[in-house]
Formats: structure tokens, sequence, C-alpha cells
């Protein structure tokens, strides 16, 4: 059986026709989530301390800026929680659905041993990609120091300026190389009933460059629901709030410190609401192709036919 990367990056179009109560669960449960985050971001005193350190402005008592740590910590970590939450109860629903057809759950939904699996595997991923992230910066921070003894203070400035620049481009790659190469994760750990967090490398292997393309594909078809998402709800909230479009589009880019954001006016409700109606579709044209490309490659065997 030939495989075909741009129908497998379809594939969240196809189980969306087949599973319609399954989009409007996950777009409950991304609903869920932002309400969630929005209380994170209001209970830990981070929107007020960032507010607090803006107004200050230059300035500010350095001790002021210490005082940033604690909300922040309580911040993302409540976010980064919130997320590996949400993304392992629709990953599984969405892997279900692939992986599974014979398998229903409540709308598709569950929380059972595999979304756990799945929470416990977001965890670790998000710490291995910290700890990633954090060994490129001592190398490209010790790169850098080297370059500024080798130029000298004369030639620093452009050699910085060089030096930033491609350090965004290897990051840029090295985050995209890892994620084609982790991407079977999770569809693994649900298939097998079992965390499988690095098998992903060895059955994605000789397929990178169709395994990316299919991923590009449904990114561009991801960024294409997302506009759409972004006009209507803004449209919507600009006519529930009375306000005009452009005003309404402001709310989102704030010349403001972020502390000063309402983040229940009008406007921003409105639009969270009206968001979740297109963020189960969003998610499943994201989530739905991994799974897939996982079925074809790994269980039936096709990898030989257009992958390598």
């Amino acid at each position: 059986m030939a495989f075909s990367p741009s129908e497998v990056a379809f594939e969240g179009f196809r189980l969306a026709r087949q599973r319609p109560l399954t989009v409007v669960a996950l777009s409950v449960v991304g609903l869920a989530a932002a309400f969630a985050t929005y209380w994170v971001m209001g209970a830990s005193g981070y929107m007020q301390a960032v507010s607090q350190v803006a107004a200050a402005g230059p300035s500010a008592d350095p001790s002021a800026a210490l005082g940033l740590l604690r909300p922040m910590f309580l911040f993302f970590a409540g976010c980064a929680l919130i997320g590996c939450v949400s993304t392992a109860i629709q990953a599984g629903a969405i892997y279900r659905g692939v992986l599974r057809p014979q398998e229903h759950g409540f709308l598709g939904l569950s929380f059972g041993a595999d979304e756990l699996r799945l929470l416990l595997l977001g965890v670790i991923l998000v710490l291995l990609g910290t700890l990633v992230g954090i060994a490129l910066i001592i190398v490209l921070a010790i790169v850098l120091s080297v370059l500024g003894a080798v130029l000298g203070a004369s030639g620093m400035v452009g050699g910085a300026i060089l030096m930033v620049l491609l350090s965004y481009v290897v990051m840029g790659v090295v985050a995209l190389w890892l994620g084609v190469k982790m991407s079977f994760a999770g569809p693994a750990t649900f298939a097998r009933r079992e965390l499988s967090v690095f098998a992903s490398w060895s059955q994605t292997r000789g397929n990178f460059w169709n395994l990316l393309g299919c991923y590009f594909l449904a990114f561009i078809l991801a960024l294409l629901i997302g506009f759409i998402m972004f006009v209507v709800g803004v449209t919507v909230a600009s006519v529930v709030a009375g306000v005009p479009f452009m005003t309404a589009v402001r709310e989102f880019f704030p010349s403001k410190p972020t502390g000063s954001m309402d983040l229940y006016s009008p406007v921003r409700l409105t639009y969270t609401l009206v968001s979740a109606l297109f963020g189960g579709l969003l998610n499943m044209v994201l989530m739905a192709p991994a799974a897939e490309a996982y079925r074809q490659v790994v269980q039936t065997g096709t990898q030989a036919d257009t992958f390598n």
C-alpha cells in the first residue's frame, strides 16, 4: 500500500468528519484550559508584579525584579501543568480515533491509563526540551565568548549580532529536527499501552523529510484555520462589545504592560468562547497526522514504500 504524506496531512479533517462530536468535546476541553490559564495568570500574581516593575521603569529597584521570580515560577508551572493535562486528554481522544477506532469513550474522551501515560510523556518531553535548550544556550554562550576573545572589542559588536542570528537559526533547526524525530512518541505510547519515550527515534529513521513535509502541510492548514478563527472571533467580539474591529484587535496586542490587561473584558471573553468552536478542529489537524503516519509506518509496515 502506497503511503502519501499529503493524504496523511489531511487526516485531521477525515477524523473530524467521522467524529464530529469528538471535535465538540475537544473544543470544550480547550475552553476549560483557556479559563484555567486565565485564573493562573491572575492567582499567581505574575501580571501584577510585571505591571509594578514596568511602571517603575529603568529606575526600578533590582530587588523588585527579583520579586518576579516566585510569581513567574507559579505562572509558568501552572500553565505547563494545564497544557500537559489538556494536551494529554485531547491527544488521547485523537489517537483513539486513529489507532483504536473501535473505542469511543464519552464523545471520544476519556481520562484513564492512556491519558495518564500521555501526561507523563508530556512532562518528560517538556523537561528534556528544557535541558536541551539550556545546553544549547551554554554552548552558544561559550562560542560567543571565544569569538569575542578572537575578534577583540572592535569586531565584537558585529560578531555578536551575527552570533545571535546564528543562535536563533541553530536552535530552530535543532527544535525542528527533534520535533520530527520524537513525533511518534505520543502515538507509540498510546498504541503500545506503555510509556515509549525514545522508540520514536528508530521508528522515524529514514523518514525524516517526508514526515517533515507532512507536518509542514498540516501546520499550514492549521495556520489557515487559526487565521479564520482570529478574524471570526475578533469580529464577533467587536460586535458583542460594541467597539470597532481594530479596537478589538488592539485588545490582543496591548501597548501597555502585560499586567494591565483585563483578562475578563467583553472582547476577550467573547473571543475565547468563539475561538473555542475552532479549537477542536485545530488540534485534530495538528495531532492526527502523527498518529496516522505512525499507524501506516509502524503498524502496517509501509515505511519502505515512500518514507525511506
